[in-house]
């Protein structure tokens, strides 16, 4: 075999740090028995039109920290009701911004693991409220953040006291900053809220430091006050949102960008289309991709990803270049949408598990690297391996998953990105079964070859409705040996790759009509025992180059181009792989 040269790029994924718990909660104080002599009779609840009517009640239902951006969401993900506080949540801030473990109404809050993760793209911020207290906003820019919006108010009623020393805070350090205001739109007009905003720092001025004002419009909080809608019909959540923003736009020049989700948007608005032309603020707590988007948007400007990252809780994603945020800061348009793309965009692309069970994917370059990795999927730990393939031949690239568990399943790509439910097209018995992918009939479409515990070689058709067709036999005496599917001599036929127990790499010459030429392998390379996994790659290094992967113990991946006798010239493409699963088949 020709020698690997020096190392020409590398793709190293990175350690994940490793979580860290919140403080330990304290014990519930007693509460006093209720006295034999008091009345039995509740008095009657307030309804939401006296909030409207009395602002020193509403200030009382608000609190001493009010809602706070996201607040609706973490509830549904704790609780499963978004009116229902999660425990610990009225507590007071700790000094240093870090939220409070204190126990409430004596419930027990287990210690939520810091999220570290971060976007593999555009400009990292965070959102503070009075919850948050004094922020280290030192420790923040250090995680990453550029930005930070900071809530002003609340309904008509509410002004966050911790305000000042957090948007001065924040620009003192270098971040552009700016205002939000959270909406309680049934106890005033859109237009007397946006007053309030901008009579109390919610105000912009086009000096390159002041991100455009935010609205804040989600679940509602407080059950006094109706249900998640605020007990309105989605045309007069409409009008209330328009008012509003038609309002900011003669106090300040600014369309106000939106805070939403899109379960309450789609909800609350009846999946309304009429903001297109505001910018977008969307939540989706999770660590692979914002996912559908409110029914006026198909761009997001800013995606909320975690309420529990670190320094300060609420962390986000700007999408695009910092300069494109300055950009905006000044008065710009926010960055429209760009074409959207398959998670899997070429069959060079190299996907991977990491040990935390996240999907990544290396993106090739065709010149012979990978560009930036970017997460596709969680829960991918309990896999044994993973195939990039247009298992439906629609164009787009799927994944065909082989779980420990025995069962085989396909993702169907989107063309847009992500992937469609899982397909079962195996039900058990996979797990002892080395399987390799691709057209191993010549005109009929991606099958699969895979050899059994017992040293049995068979292939697999694909029936029409994507499933498997019946196991065809076609060889004997693969014991303990794993196999590739690749067109390694280029004669426009699949070949299968191999290695036998003195460590030989071994081509079996495929007819293109289901079997092995004559039964003949040939030797196309000596001491391949340090390689673990190997994935056959189409157009890695030029259109229409052919080769493979190879990752050796060490977590080195090593290109090899094929060449009619053998391989050409090897190059290390990347090194750090050792913890991974990685696309193809392990050896």
């Amino acid at each position: 075999m020709p020698t690997a040269p020096a190392e020409v790029a590398t793709a190293s994924p990175p350690a994940a740090p490793a979580s860290e718990p919140a403080d330990s909660v304290g014990e519930p104080a007693p509460s006093p028995a209720a006295s034999p002599s008091q009345s039995s009779v509740a008095p009657e609840a307030p309804a939401a039109l006296d909030y409207r009517n009395n602002s020193d009640l509403l200030a009382d239902l608000i609190g001493e920290h009010g809602a706070s951006m996201g607040q609706g969401i973490e509830r549904l993900e704790v609780t499963g009701d978004a009116q229902k506080p999660v425990p610990g949540e009225d507590a007071s801030p700790l000094s240093n911004g870090a939220g409070s473990t204190d126990s409430v109404e004596g419930a027990a809050m287990a210690p939520l693991a810091t999220n570290y993760w971060q976007p593999s793209s555009g400009v990292l911020g965070v959102d503070v409220s009075s919850h948050q207290g004094y922020v280290d906003w030192d420790g923040a820019w250090n995680y990453g953040s550029r930005w930070a919006y900071v809530k002003a108010t609340e309904a008509l009623v509410y002004k966050n006291p911790e305000f000042g020393h957090q948007y001065n805070g924040s620009g003192d350090r270098g971040m552009l900053r700016g205002a939000y205001h959270f909406a309680i739109p049934n106890v005033s007009s859109g237009a007397a809220q946006a007053n309030y905003f901008v009579a109390n720092g919610g105000g912009w001025s086009a000096d390159g430091k002041t991100l455009p004002p935010l609205l804040d419009v989600e679940y509602n909080p407080y059950p006094s006050l109706g249900n998640t809608c605020y007990d309105m019909s989605a045309s007069q959540m409409v009008t209330w949102i328009r008012d509003f923003s038609n309002r900011m736009v003669t106090l300040t020049g600014r369309k106000p960008m939106i805070y939403t989700t899109t379960d309450w948007w789609n909800r609350c608005t009846g999946s309304s289309t009429a903001f297109s032309d505001h910018a977008l603020h969307v939540a989706s707590y999770n660590n692979y991709g914002a996912g559908t988007l409110p029914a006026s948007w198909d761009f997001y400007s800013v995606w909320q990803y975690t309420s529990e990252g670190p320094v300060v809780g609420d962390w986000n994603q700007w999408n695009g270049s910092f300069t494109s945020l300055q950009a905006f800061a000044r008065g710009g348009s926010a960055p429209t949408a760009v074409s959207p793309k398959p998670s899997v965009r070429a069959l060079a692309d190299m996907v991977a598990i990491d040990s935390s069970g996240r999907l990544w994917n290396y993106p090739a370059n065709g010149k012979g690297d990978f560009g930036t990795r970017f997460q596709i999927g969680q829960g991918w730990g309990s896999a044994k391996s993973i195939n990039p393939v247009d298992w439906n031949a629609d164009g787009t690239i799927d994944l065909l998953a082989q779980w420990n568990n025995g069962t085989l399943t396909y993702y169907p790509g989107r063309p847009a990105g992500g992937f469609s439910s899982p397909v079962l097209i195996g039900s058990s018995g996979w797990q002892n079964i080395d399987i390799a992918v691709g057209p191993w009939i010549k005109g009929r479409g991606v099958m699969i070859v895979g050899t059994r515990a017992d040293g049995a070689l068979f292939y697999w058709s694909h029936a029409s409705n994507h499933r498997l067709g019946s196991a065809v036999r076609i060889g004997s005496g693969f014991y303990d040996m794993p196999i590739v599917m690749a067109d390694q001599n280029l004669d426009g036929r699949m070949d299968l790759l191999s290695r036998n127990s003195n460590n030989d790499l071994l081509r079996y010459t495929g007819s293109g009509t289901g079997t092995i030429v004559g039964g003949s392998r040939t030797t196309i390379g000596r001491n391949w025992g340090g390689i673990n996994a190997i994935n056959a790659v189409d157009g890695f290094d030029g259109s229409s180059s052919r080769g493979i992967i190879g990752r050796n113990s060490g977590g080195t991946l090593t290109y090899y181009p094929f060449t009619r006798s053998g391989f050409g010239v090897a190059s290390t493409v990347g090194t750090g792989w050792t913890s991974y699963i990685v696309s193809g088949t392990p050896f």
